[in-house]
């Protein structure tokens, strides 16, 4: 079955890692960021949010495809910056 473009968004855990600078692709304020987001983490939040994600564990983000493992892949209801900014509040809720 072929996934239609657009109809999917793409979430690294490096877009939640307060480690890294927005330069270095943190895509969330820090009060939204932890230190080393786990992508079994981030996948569990966006299951109870409704979002049918898909883990990949297998993915690398190009910038630093020889650290960072894992994406996820989730349903786009809403823009990007809003999914990712639910995903950090829940995130951060859990510690």
């Amino acid at each position: 079955m072929k996934e239609e473009k657009g109809k999917y968004i793409i979430i690294y855990p490096l877009y939640f890692d307060t480690k890294k600078s927005r330069k270095k692709g943190r895509k969330v304020p820090k009060k939204l960021s932890v230190r080393n987001p786990d992508p079994q983490k981030l996948f569990q939040i966006a299951q109870r949010l409704n979002l049918n994600p898909i883990l990949e564990e297998n993915k690398r983000h190009p910038r630093t495809w020889f650290t960072e493992k894992g994406r996820l892949k989730v349903k786009k209801v809403q823009s990007k910056t809003y999914i990712l900014k639910l995903i950090g509040e829940k995130l951060v809720k859990q510690g």
